[in-house]
């Protein structure tokens, strides 16, 4: 219904001349490429329809509103939230092990969905249960290089939003930045 509710507004304000820039389009179409390209078929189908051309930055709106969707957010803020946070862990991890991300790599793209869920649940306050110690255990004294990243983040959520990560939460975290470092060694 808001997305409706939305696409009329913007079809209504471009034919008053009022175009809105939508700041966080580069991220939008980096974090959330799918929802990217479905927001640019709407505005083809929205083109075709109406003769007016509302352009990415539109397009980037109707993402938002389909992320939002997705991950339950109760509105757009929530998903600028979720993609301010999405781009501080990546970057966390960025500068703690000085790599490159390769975005391209299925690695990469699994962390990103792990983390578009994660940051949902962050602003949500839901918590697993923490059902996987004995992993847990295992998984951190084999993996110590990895792991001082999970600890990065995990104090800056604590910091940052007064959000304690559960066993499981750094469990998960763990993994994908693992297969990370681990292509990167490849």
């Amino acid at each position: 219904m808001t997305l409706t509710d939305h696409i009329n507004s913007a079809v209504a304000r471009y034919r008053e001349g009022i175009a809105l820039k939508n700041m966080m389009k580069i991220d939008i179409r980096k974090f959330y490429p799918k929802e990217y390209q479905v927001g640019m078929h709407a505005i083809e189908w929205i083109k075709e329809q109406t003769g007016e051309d509302l352009g990415d930055d539109e397009a980037a709106f109707i993402a938002m509103h389909i992320v939002s969707a997705e991950l339950n957010a109760q509105n757009i803020t929530d998903v600028n939230q979720i993609t301010e946070l999405i781009n501080t862990v990546l970057q966390i991890v960025r500068i703690h092990f000085k790599i490159d991300l390769n975005e391209e790599s299925i690695s990469y793209e699994r962390f990103l969905t792990h983390l578009k869920f994660f940051a949902a649940k962050v602003f949500d306050h839901m918590e697993y249960k923490d059902t996987m110690q004995e992993i847990y255990k295992v998984m951190v004294e084999q993996n110590e290089n990895a792991f001082s990243g999970v600890k990065k983040i995990a104090e800056y959520i604590k910091k940052q939003y007064n959000y304690k990560l559960t066993i499981d939460e750094q469990l998960y975290l763990l993994i994908h930045i693992k297969r990370i470092l681990d292509e990167q060694t490849k």
